[in-house]
């Protein structure tokens, strides 16, 4: 999501032509679904201008709260409204479609994966089809588990999202359905603004529970009722063709503003929802109402198409994408593999439309062989999970050697560094930093504060054993870079806790040495120069710790595929090789600006040629940049310590 999660979880809209059961069927609205699946799709692909285009997620629930909302009120009033109807028809529109892309995906995985990857997919299998995948993913984004990017089902949150939403709705509507209009309008609007003020409060960082608000329903649930509320709107005055035009074209403008103009650097969802979902509403409220330009460009013949295949289209393009590069492996798809995983996903989601989506919609098909089909294949499927966890991902695959350098990849492989106490990965509120151990003097000692981001964490490990003499206090947050300013878009914990080191330790302690160390990027240097000085100001002196050695993808993996497939080329095929030019570009900040600098990269890579394995054969880094306990001890031997002399008078 970004996303970091660069941000992959979009949304989808799961019930085909609903809208068919109204009175009315518009093309306009899945004009719509194609507007929010085809930016997601081109997000995930990498193409630039759709940086924004997990938006997708806002507006199709928006559209699914619209259309259900719409179907069950109509009749609750009615007096025709069956719950056990309802959940059949979900059932239709979801399940088939579903099994048929977790079943390909699990046998691609089989074939390409390697075993702990493989292994927690198996558990995102059983969350996927049991309708929990958003909170597993939730629990699990942790800073060093797998990337987004490596993660086939992650997009499966949404739907989980929307099952969940699924599971309360009917009750919720048959409560308020019990009122009048006018009760319903605000009962629903202050749920709504509820889920909202929670939403915004979340996406600015003030619970420190980022993952919760991007992934979990009480933070989404506003975006769904308000596609609700939309089906109880009318206006008079939008029976105005010139007003209703205007109000059309303004909602088409607010849907599309945010796929070039956000990043996943954009705080999200919280207020950077809302264009997107008002436009939509607006769009979907103006469209009930009358014709309009809008409606017309949206019933365009091409948009109708793939709004029609949406739900498939974002089903199959994420594991296509993901597949592709772990196959590969590679970290961004070339032009032509853009290309080609665009026509696969649109070819795959096609054939399930027509194969799996439609025939499953037949009225034929009576509920009862509904339910004892989405019951077998939930067991299927959960069986096959529980398979591939209970198998630590099926090993026999691989040669001995293959799996050894594999294991490596397991987040329990991290290098040792205070993790939870003076080391705070994302999963850890800021109260969890324990102060008065981390930053404890020793007045007999060298004290040398270690601080940054993960980057200067994975350092402890090593400085605490080659150099037992010196005490090493550490500050290390991750995310966060160890500069007086935080660029923008910086989480709230990092400016907080940044501001609270410089101002009311570092302004009011004596420190004599600090480590700065972080993952640096060119945009930090204007702060890094100005945070150099202040230091200095203050009779602080410093080592800078530049760069490390990057890979495009986690070394582990790329070692074990290279051993595999007797291609030792692979590794050094997929290094960053900027690093290079960027660690002299920092060695020269470090020098005008008075701080000692260790480069990081070339203690790694004399002449440019890099270490990769310890003795025992296993990668020096556990991920695409972080040093294993053995790493972090190599680094360590050649640490600029004898420059660092004991303060004057000890």
């Amino acid at each position: 999501m970004t996303s970091s999660i660069a941000q992959v979880g979009s949304g989808h809209l799961s019930h085909g032509q609903d809208q068919r059961s109204s009175s009315r069927y518009r093309a306009d609205i899945d004009g719509l679904r194609a507007l929010a699946v085809l930016p997601i799709v081109f997000c995930h692909l990498g193409l630039t201008g759709f940086e924004g285009g997990y938006v997708g997620v806002d507006i199709f629930f928006v559209i699914s709260g619209y259309l259900i909302g719409g179907i069950v009120l109509n009749q609750i009033h009615r007096g025709t409204y069956s719950a056990a109807a309802f959940y059949i028809r979900r059932f239709r529109r979801i399940v088939p479609a579903l099994v048929a892309m977790l079943v390909v995906t699990t046998i691609a995985m089989c074939v390409i994966a390697l075993p702990y990857p493989l292994r927690e997919y198996g558990n995102s299998l059983i969350a996927s089809m049991l309708s929990v995948s958003n909170f597993y993913f939730w629990m699990t984004a942790g800073y060093f588990d797998a990337p987004a990017a490596s993660k086939p089902l992650l997009h499966t949150w949404s739907l989980a999202v929307e099952e969940q939403y699924y599971l309360i709705f009917p009750f919720l509507m048959w409560l308020v359905g019990q009122r009048s209009r006018g009760t319903i309008r605000i009962a629903l609007g202050l749920l709504a603004l509820t889920s909202f003020v929670a939403s915004v409060l979340g996406a600015f960082g003030l619970f420190e529970q980022w993952d919760a608000t991007f992934y979990l329903l009480p933070t989404r649930l506003w975006e769904l009722l308000l596609g609700v509320l939309a089906v109880e709107t009318r206006l008079a005055i939008l029976n105005r063709r010139g007003i209703r035009e205007l109000v059309g074209a303004i909602g088409m403008l607010m849907l599309l503003a945010p796929i070039p103009l956000y990043t996943p650097q954009t705080p999200f969802p919280g207020l950077a929802a809302l264009p997107p979902c008002l436009g939509t509403a607006m769009l979907l409220v103006t469209g009930a109402h009358g014709e309009t330009a809008t409606g017309k460009g949206l019933a365009f013949p091409p948009l109708v198409f793939f709004g029609l295949i949406s739900y498939s289209l974002y089903l199959w393009h994420w594991p296509v994408i993901v597949l592709i590069r772990e196959a590969l492996p590679i970290s961004t798809l070339s032009l032509k593999l853009q290309i080609a995983a665009l026509l696969m996903s649109v070819a795959l989601a096609w054939v399930s439309w027509r194969v799996v989506e439609r025939p499953w919609r037949d009225p034929s098909i009576s509920g009862r062989t509904i339910v004892i089909g989405t019951a077998a294949s939930a067991a299927v499927i959960v069986g096959a999970g529980i398979l591939l966890v209970a198998s630590n991902g099926w090993p026999g695959r691989y040669p001995d050697q293959v799996v050894r350098i594999a294991g490596m990849l397991h987040p329990l492989k991290a290098t040792p560094s205070q993790k939870g106490r003076c080391f705070l990965s994302s999963e850890f509120p800021t109260s969890d930093y324990d102060a008065a151990f981390c930053l404890k003097r020793d007045p007999a000692n060298r004290n040398i504060l270690l601080m940054g981001d993960s980057h200067a964490a994975h350092l402890w490990f090593g400085l605490h054993n080659r150099h037992p003499r010196l005490n090493i206090l550490q500050y290390t947050v991750s995310g966060c870079k160890p500069l007086i300013r935080q660029l923008p878009g910086a989480a709230p914990r990092c400016t907080g806790m940044m501001r609270a080191l410089y101002d009311d330790y570092l302004a009011k302690k004596k420190i004599d040495w600090i480590i700065l160390a972080a993952n640096w990027s060119k945009a930090d240097v204007p702060d890094l120069k100005d945070s150099l000085d202040w230091l200095r100001e203050h009779g602080i002196h410093v080592v800078l710790a530049g760069p490390v050695v990057r890979y495009q993808m986690p070394l582990p993996q790329l070692l074990a595929l290279a051993t595999q497939r007797a291609n030792p080329k692979l590794v050094d095929d997929q290094r960053n090789k900027s690093t290079k030019d960027f660690d002299r570009a920092i060695e020269t900040v470090a020098r005008e600006h008075g701080a000692i600098y260790f480069s990081t990269y070339r203690t790694l890579c004399p002449a440019d040629r890099c270490k990769i394995v310890d003795p025992a054969g296993l990668p020096l880094e556990f991920d695409a940049a972080h040093f294993t306990a053995t790493g972090s001890m190599l680094v360590a031997i050649g640490f600029p310590i004898d420059r660092i002399p004991p303060p004057q008078g000890r």
